[in-house]
């Protein structure tokens, strides 16, 4: 089972466990304070635990959803 752990409170940085070799897509919603949604897709597992860090330390963003996938499997394919 894929997991994507968020950043903890003490510091802790974000993690994937589960990360495929080749092939994975990290998937990543997130909401501003004025409302609008944006989401994107993540091919590297360093940049997807960038993404989350910085969306879990910014006071006027919220994770909607972090989602691991591969490549070419989904709605969207």
């Amino acid at each position: 089972m894929d997991l994507i752990t968020l950043p903890g409170p003490d510091g802790r940085p974000a993690r994937i466990e589960g990360w495929p070799d080749s092939g994975a897509i990290a998937v990543i919603s997130w909401r501003t304070r004025a409302g609008e949604l944006y989401q994107q897709e993540v091919a590297s597992e360093h940049r997807a635990a960038e993404l989350l860090g910085t969306i879990a330390s910014a006071a006027d963003l919220d994770l909607v959803s972090a989602q691991l996938r591969r490549a070419g499997i989904g709605p969207d394919s």
